[in-house]
C-alpha cells in the first residue's frame, strides 16, 4: 500500500503498518502524507494506536540496547572473556557503548553490569576479576570503590613503580648503592639530581619497595 494522498478510514492498514510495523514517527508520517501532526495523532488515537512512540518505551529501549550490546563484543572460550569490539579508547583500551534508555555513552564494562546484573550503588566502581580492560563479561565483574580499585591495582602489580615509572631518574642499581651508602642524605641527593626527602623514603624503604 503506498502512502495515502489524504488519512481517512481506508488507511487504518497503512498507518499500523507505518507507525507499528517499520517504527515510523509521527513527523516522517508528516512529511511523507503532507497531513499534520494533530491529524496523524488524532487518527492513531482513533484506532486505539498509542501515540507515544515505541522508542520512548523504556522496555524497548533496554531490548534495543542489550541487541546492541550483544553484537559488540566477542566470547574467548578460552578465557571467559567478552572481549569488546565496539568503540574503544585507545588510550585506556576499556570499551564505550551507547545507551538507548539514557541516551549517554558509559564505559562498556560498566553499562556490561547495568544491562545484565543491576544498578551500580552511588560511588561504586565496576572492577575487573580477569584484569582485562576490554572484558565486557559480567561474572568477570565486581563492584568496588576507590580504594578496592587501588588495592586490586598494586596486589597485580599494574601501578607504575621504581623504573617504569615514566618520571624515574634512578635505576634499581641506584637504589641499592643509596642504602648502603653512608653520607648525608643531602649529598646523596645533590649526586642522584634528586631530593634529599626522596633519599629518606629510599633508605626507609617506603619507595621502592620492590628493590631488595
Amino acid at each position: 500500500m503506498g502512502v495515502p494522498k489524504q488519512l481517512n478510514h481506508r488507511n487504518r492498514e497503512w498507518l499500523i503498518d507505518e507507525y507499528i510495523t517499520k517504527d515510523k514517527t509521527i513527523a516522517t508520517m508528516v512529511r511523507e502524507t503532507g497531513s499534520t501532526k494533530g491529524t496523524i495523532s488524532r487518527w492513531l488515537k482513533y484506532y486505539g494506536i498509542s501515540v507515544m512512540r515505541k522508542k520512548e518505551s523504556r522496555e524497548i529501549l533496554r531490548i534495543k540496547s542489550i541487541n546492541k550490546f550483544e553484537n559488540s563484543y566477542i566470547p574467548i572460550p578460552e578465557s571467559g572473556c567478552w572481549i569488546w569490539v565496539g568503540h574503544t579508547e585507545l588510550k585506556d583500551g576499556y570499551g564505550r557503548f551507547y545507551d538507548y534508555q539514557t541516551k549517554k555513552t558509559f564505559f562498556a564494562h560498566r553499562a556490561s553490569w547495568e544491562l545484565f546484573v543491576g544498578q551500580i550503588p552511588v560511588g561504586g566502581l565496576v572492577l575487573h576479576h580477569c584484569d582485562t580492560p576490554p572484558c565486557v563479561n559480567p561474572h568477570h565483574l565486581f563492584i568496588g570503590t576507590v580504594r578496592d580499585n587501588y588495592w586490586d591495582c598494586h596486589n597485580k602489580k599494574r601501578h607504575s613503580h621504581g623504573i617504569k615509572h615514566g618520571m624515574s631518574k634512578l635505576t634499581e642499581g641506584d637504589v641499592r648503592a643509596i642504602r648502603e651508602d653512608h653520607k648525608t642524605n643531602p649529598e646523596i641527593a645533590k649526586r642522584y639530581g634528586v631530593t634529599s626527602t626522596m633519599i629518606g623514603y629510599i633508605k626507609r624503604h617506603q619507595n621502592w619497595r620492590h628493590v631488595q
